[in-house]
């Protein structure tokens, strides 16, 4: 998945069993992608195979007003004021 800047968001191998693609069974994938903010965002959807027997290569081009995304409750964890542990806490001579 890349936003309309052609940044990489997502990438992710999906292993589908012969089944679904014999009797042309749906396949659905869900993940999340980073929003910026902007409903006038475009986002390309490329699914491609990696098997030398197809060479199936397809795109889309999404908007988010067209995935029906609710960005109002959308909540987003606050980060915490964290101290990081010492290299001793690894109880690894090494480091």
């Amino acid at each position: 998945m890349f936003d309309d800047g052609e940044e990489l968001l997502h990438s992710e191998t999906i292993a589908i069993e012969e089944e679904f693609i014999i009797k042309r069974k749906e396949v659905k994938a869900s993940f999340y992608i980073r929003y910026k903010g902007n409903d006038d965002s475009r986002y390309r959807l490329t699914v491609t195979s990696d098997k030398w027997i197809t060479d199936y290569n397809e795109e889309r081009y999404l908007k988010l007003e067209d995935l029906g995304v609710d960005t109002d409750s959308t909540p987003f964890t606050d980060l915490l004021s964290l101290e990081p542990l010492p290299k001793s806490a690894l109880k690894n001579p090494v480091f």
